[in-house]
């Protein structure tokens, strides 16, 4: 069981049409069916959400196997406590391929003595948390807990790039790539450990000239990284 996720993730803006969105995110979820309950936290590109075609900071959330689902403080799920960093941030500071690398720092953990599920921005800037009464599955522990990216678009319609737009073309693409690093997971004690290697699973779509991951595993002055991402296109929706 796990109760928490920390890492950084490198901030792009990937070109998405109006009812596309393309989001990079890390989620804790627990149980099963109608029943699991999910918390995600990442950014997002999405015109029809924002309004805009910028790079925001975002939270989802799920009690019924998203069946129904809630972004950002659209609901109750989610309330904000930070006066000075709103869940729906823009982000400006966008990584340049082949140059500048920007990262956004978040974790989610679950309060040992609360059991509410908080999120934080650079370690220790808490932006909100999840009540404990709205996700119950979740008040032991998760038992699943995930990095990568997400892209939605309509039916018949190019699916959104990912990432940056390119899929990873090795291990050590970094500045070519989508990734996150310095990844995370938090024990029974609040304390942040690396990630058990025998644990990981990748899922990617099964056209790989669509989407991509590398599990680039432990790197030095990294910690333990993933890179992913892809162009989208005409053949990659559903």
């Amino acid at each position: 069981m796990h109760y928490g996720v920390k890492s950084l993730i490198s901030v792009h803006n990937p070109s998405v049409e109006l009812y596309q969105a393309s989001m990079s995110e890390m989620w804790v979820q627990n149980g099963w069916g109608d029943q699991l309950n999910g918390l995600q936290a990442g950014w997002i590109v999405s015109p029809e959400l924002n309004e805009d075609n910028h790079t925001r900071l975002f939270v989802l959330s799920t009690r019924d196997g998203y069946n129904t689902s809630c972004f950002t403080t659209l609901c109750n799920h989610f309330v904000q406590t930070s006066g000075t960093y709103p869940v729906d941030s823009e982000l400006t500071q966008i990584s340049i391929y082949e140059g500048d690398e920007y990262t956004l720092e978040l974790s989610i953990y679950r309060d040992n003595v609360t059991s509410n599920w908080w999120l934080l921005a650079k370690g220790t800037e808490k932006i909100g948390y999840w009540p404990k009464e709205l996700f119950p599955q979740l008040n032991d522990g998760a038992l699943y807990v995930a990095w990568g990216g997400l892209v939605t678009s309509p039916p018949n319609h190019p699916s959104a790039p990912m990432g940056n737009g390119r899929r990873p073309v090795d291990p050590l693409s970094f500045k070519r790539a989508a990734y996150f690093r310095d990844l995370h997971v938090v024990d029974a004690s609040s304390a942040y450990k690396d990630p058990d290697e025998k644990e990981f699973q990748v899922y990617t779509d099964d056209r790989s000239y669509c989407y991509g991951m590398v599990n680039a595993g432990y790197v030095q002055t990294m910690g333990h990284t993933i890179l992913y991402g892809g162009p989208g296109g005409n053949d990659c929706g559903p």
